[in-house]
């Protein structure tokens, strides 16, 4: 059953990685960056990319919290340290 929110994708497209090419912004999206330190980029990561990605994500919490998390906000500092 898929998850709300995450896209049913076939699990051998999931290893697929993110753009292949440079990414172009123009003039507005770098005044942006400049200004805001970050940009908001739609389509840098396919679907199924996303999927895997919240899936694990989804695993580390529980692996740190337990399951019933349930109206609770839940966080997992340094996330880059467990895989």
């Amino acid at each position: 059953m898929a998850d709300p929110g995450l896209p049913d994708v076939d699990p051998a497209d999931a290893t697929a990685g993110g753009t292949r090419s440079p990414y172009r912004l123009d003039a507005a999206q770098r005044e942006a960056f400049r200004h805001d330190a970050f940009i908001k980029l739609a389509h840098v990561l396919s679907p199924a990319v996303v999927r895997r990605l919240a899936e694990r994500l989804d695993s580390l919490l529980r692996a740190e919290h337990g399951d019933d998390v349930a109206g609770r906000f839940i966080a997992l500092e340094q996330l880059w340290l467990h895989d």
